[in-house]
């Protein structure tokens, strides 16, 4: 027999239900830190970079870039001519970086000297001093930030016009952090279900 004083399960109650973990994910969505990436690991790591070197002559372990993996740090040198690293970003970025640039000052150089480049879809802004012959120039330090967009090829370039090889750049601390926009996207719109989900009135509450 059929009690006709039971009523069947209402997806509506199902739903008002879901309100607290509806609610409880779309804070996490909306305010949760976005992951960073470094040159330890995953998109970024070092062996995802495209390395290249222009110049006439490249002394082995002078031009190039090489991963210090305790330090977590690039080493980039160049020999008449520069080296350089290019990536394509997966995503809408914030890229951050520590910089340094040493050189030499004992050494006969041209006028042009060292300088380091940040490449962005095949423009290069120059981020360090030139440093000629001299002590002036000799240690360079900074951070730079910049936002790239998906499909941006960015990095970094190291160019040498002497005829030394000692200069280097090093960039450390890298981080390229995702744009919320995705995650607030996401959030408002489980915030929005839990609204409905709040609002569903109760069985019999009709």
């Amino acid at each position: 027999m059929i009690d006709a004083n039971v009523h069947p399960t209402r997806p509506r109650a199902t739903m008002r239900n879901a309100f607290p973990i509806l609610f409880a994910l779309a804070c996490l969505a909306v305010f949760a830190a976005p992951a960073q990436a470094t040159l330890a690991g995953g998109d970024f790591d070092f062996s995802n970079w495209t390395i290249t070197t222009s110049g006439p002559t490249c002394w082995p372990g002078h031009c190039g870039a090489g991963y210090d993996a305790p330090n977590d740090q690039v080493i980039m040198r160049a020999f008449t001519g520069w080296s350089q690293m290019t990536i394509v970003a997966p995503e809408d970025l914030t890229i951050s970086f520590d910089w340094g640039q040493f050189t030499c000052s004992e050494c006969l150089t041209s006028p042009f000297g060292w300088r380091s480049y940040l490449y962005l879809n095949g423009t290069t802004t120059q981020f360090s001093a030139t440093s000629p012959w001299g002590p002036a120039l000799l240690s360079q330090t900074g951070t730079y930030s910049l936002q790239v967009s998906a499909g941006d090829t960015f990095g970094f370039r190291h160019q040498n016009n002497t005829n030394t090889p000692t200069g280097f750049v090093r960039i450390s601390n890298f981080s390229a952090v995702p744009e919320p926009t995705s995650a607030l996207l996401f959030g408002l719109g489980l915030l929005g279900l839990s609204r409905v989900a709040e609002r569903e009135p109760r069985p019999g509450n009709r």
